[in-house]
């Protein structure tokens, strides 16, 4: 039988077809390129001349998208502690604020948000409902809040196929992060990381920008190092975390529980 033989070739249709995902794929990652390359055109023009700048990432903005009976967008802002306490420094110095954008955003409505949280100083993170359930609510506030606060976590009879899901969901989350930095990181910007919810950035980070500086700050206690080596990722959290150039805490005894932790799980 010839190599050559019409029975060997896929059919027309199928190879159109094929043809027209290919093209289809091509044309989403241009998409995709030419709106990260209009992201950051516009913080240069908003910023004219380049100067270094603060990225403050962090679990929330301090706004929130809300949609009127007409489908209109407006921003609303929200109140917290972390929000208050930036806002003394936030006409000093350049700043991007980065964050979940506290609900879900249709897709077709996304470029529209991004545009308009910009105007506020700030980057929305898009994270789907199934990942907030088991990055925040679950891994984040059923496990490290409850811990940091010396109440255990519920590993007595080993980690389950739950918490298993649930720490997948914390790491998701915190890449998804690092790639929302990534579109607005400029060399030389600083990245200042908050609280316990994104303890794996400083790492992912490190990865993809090894020159970039990097501070991460803890909101909470931080345990003792009896408390925090019950729980079974210690040793990634503990990792990640050491890639950042500063670390802070609110008093000198968390950081210390810290050092101890660093000292029994590290070398």
């Amino acid at each position: 039988m010839s190599l050559t033989g019409s029975s060997l070739l896929p059919p027309a249709r199928q190879l159109q077809k094929e043809n027209h995902l290919v093209q289809e794929q091509i044309r989403k990652k241009q998409q995709k390129k030419d709106f990260e390359q209009s992201v950051k055109a516009k913080l240069l023009q908003k910023h004219g001349q380049r100067r270094q700048k603060i990225i403050v990432v962090a679990n929330r903005l301090p706004s929130k998208p809300k949609q009127d009976s007409e489908g209109n967008w407006t921003f609303e802002k929200c109140s917290g502690g972390l929000v208050s306490c930036l806002a003394g420094i936030k006409g000093q110095f350049d700043m991007v604020w980065l964050g979940w954008i506290g609900m879900e955003i249709p897709d077709s409505d996304r470029e529209f948000i991004v545009a308009q949280a910009m105007t506020q100083n700030c980057y929305p993170v898009f994270l789907p409902g199934d990942l907030i359930e088991g990055f925040y609510n679950g891994f984040a506030n059923n496990v490290l809040w409850p811990l940091f606060h010396y109440i255990m976590p519920p590993f007595d009879k080993g980690v389950n196929e739950c918490s298993t899901a649930q720490w997948e969901a914390y790491k998701k989350a915190n890449e998804m992060f690092v790639e929302a930095i990534l579109h607005v990181y400029e060399d030389d910007d600083y990245v200042w990381v908050h609280d316990y919810h994104l303890m794996l950035v400083p790492k992912s980070l490190r990865n993809a920008k090894p020159d970039c500086n990097i501070g991460w700050y803890l909101h909470t206690p931080f345990p003792s190092a009896e408390i925090y080596r019950t729980l079974p990722w210690r040793q990634e959290i503990i990792e990640s975390l050491l890639h950042a150039n500063l670390i802070g805490f609110h008093v000198y005894d968390y950081l210390r529980h810290f050092l101890s932790s660093c000292v029994q799980l590290t070398s």
